[in-house]
């Protein structure tokens, strides 16, 4: 992951703190932009579909673990 996908994963995250949907949105536009990503990045729900790299507590994304992914 390059510099700038960093800085901008990092801002969506933050904004989209508020629900479940809005981190799904947030992480579908980082999605979006890589040509490579983990084969579970399935489905809606990154927390309830336990994306590999991705870090939930009570349903809200609160980190990414980038050499998992």
């Amino acid at each position: 992951m390059n510099g700038t996908s960093s800085i901008l994963l990092i801002v969506l995250l933050m904004q989209a703190h508020s629900s479940i949907s809005d981190d799904s949105a947030a992480l579908q536009v980082v999605k979006a932009q890589w040509t490579r990503f983990p084969e579970n990045w399935k489905g809606v729900d990154p927390c309830g579909s336990n994306w590999v790299g991705i870090s939930c507590y009570k349903n809200k994304v609160v980190s990414m673990f980038e050499n998992e992914i």
